[in-house]
């Protein structure tokens, strides 16, 4: 699996342009690591049920195992950076939440905070959640570290970070991401290369 930016779209495959029977324009394009309180709960459980029936099961204990390789892989992509001050727009594990349980994003802060790093993070979602009082039992318990990195404002984030990781394809993340490329590095593991792509900075992972 290629684990490097491709600047020439050829990523897509042959695969993905198939339409007979590829029947979703996601279909078998790679993207960052999984997360939420469903899927990592289901693979976990089918696992146990497989071990305790004495089934073997080659590809499945593989996922969980491959789904961390994406997290380390970004570690090692922001480390390979030496820039300090990070910003990070994206926290809940998809788009269009405030749920943190499993949130990818968030092991990979974790890793980052535990060498050192400076964090800002940016997610209105979060934001929002907060404000109104939504999960704040959960975010207070669970990653209350995290919630005081918090930054509601896209300006601020961009005036403190050296480097911007994009956490979430939404138009917004796009065009910040993209202004703020001349000067600093930006990570993509939201797979938006098309638009950043033709830029120095950009580092994008599994596309």
């Amino acid at each position: 699996m290629p684990l490097a930016r491709n600047r020439s779209g050829a990523g897509d495959g042959v695969f993905c342009r198939d339409r007979q029977l590829n029947i979703s324009p996601a279909y078998l394009k790679p993207g960052f690591a999984y997360g939420g309180s469903c899927l990592p709960k289901d693979v976990r459980a089918i696992n146990a049920i497989a071990r305790s029936r004495h089934v073997e099961t080659a590809v499945l204990p593989a996922i969980e195992r491959s789904n961390d390789m994406h997290i380390d892989r970004a570690v090692d992509l922001i480390v390979a950076e030496g820039r300090m001050r990070i910003g990070v727009l994206g926290l809940a594990f998809k788009e269009g939440t405030d749920d943190l349980r499993e949130s990818p994003i968030v092991k990979l802060l974790e890793r980052l905070l535990g060498k050192g790093y400076d964090i800002r993070i940016h997610d209105k979602n979060v934001e929002d959640s907060l404000r109104i009082g939504a999960s704040n039992e959960y975010l207070e318990t669970a990653v209350p570290h995290l919630i005081r990195l918090m930054e509601p404002e896209l300006e601020e984030v961009g005036r403190f970070a050296e480097l911007i990781v994009v956490a979430r394809k939404n138009e917004q993340y796009v065009e910040f991401a993209k202004s703020a490329l001349p000067t600093k590095v930006v990570v993509d593991l939201a797979g938006v290369p098309g638009a950043l792509s033709d830029f120095g900075n950009y580092k994008g992972l599994l596309w």
